[in-house]
């Protein structure tokens, strides 16, 4: 009911999405929590569907965060949905991975959809500064103007993150031999 400022959720799952696919990647799979509150999994399986069916992971959406004990869980999503790629706010995820024998990147490429709980250096950097000014500015504005309680019409904000290009998602056609296209952080 109250004023929001945050990230924007399916335009970071978008971002990392197409990240990976402008690198090569073709089966890129989700790794997250199903929440009724997460939009990470809608922009998700947006996109899946979009897709063609041979490229098409069905994700694996866990019930609380990823621990240990889904090891075998995360074995068997893998085994059953082939991904060439995995986006995921998980950051057990990697030692996981580790633990099961599975090589990032040489196995998997992999993005962590947060830059704050990290499990891989591709990521998406959600700008966690840009969103407390822009909170405090709001915040400020709404003192100026004497307004208190819950507001009638509440306003969400969404601040656009960043691209953070790391080895964890390495270029397929650069691996191959294709042309480099060696990335820093970029702006989308």
């Amino acid at each position: 009911a109250a004023h929001t400022v945050a990230c924007d959720p399916t335009a970071n799952l978008d971002l990392a999405f197409h990240k990976a696919q402008k690198r090569g990647y073709q089966r890129i799979g989700f790794i997250g929590i199903n929440l009724p509150t997460n939009l990470t999994i809608g922009a998700y399986l947006q996109l899946n569907t979009n897709l063609p069916p041979a490229n098409r992971v069905g994700p694996l959406l866990l019930k609380s965060a990823l621990d240990f004990g889904d090891q075998e869980k995360v074995k068997a999503w893998l085994k059953r949905e082939k991904p060439d790629a995995v986006l995921t706010d998980q950051d057990k995820l990697t030692p996981i991975l580790a633990k099961a024998g599975i090589r990032v990147p040489d196995d998997l490429g992999l993005v962590s959809l947060s830059f704050v709980n990290c499990c891989a250096n591709a990521c998406i950097d959600q700008r966690g500064t840009e969103i407390g000014r822009t909170a405090i500015l709001e915040l400020l504005a709404l003192i100026r103007s004497h307004e208190q309680g819950i507001p009638p019409i509440a306003k969400e904000i969404l601040i656009r993150s960043i691209w953070t290009q790391g080895d964890c998602l390495p270029c397929l056609e650069c691996a191959a031999g294709g042309e480099n296209l060696a990335e820093g952080v970029t702006a989308d």
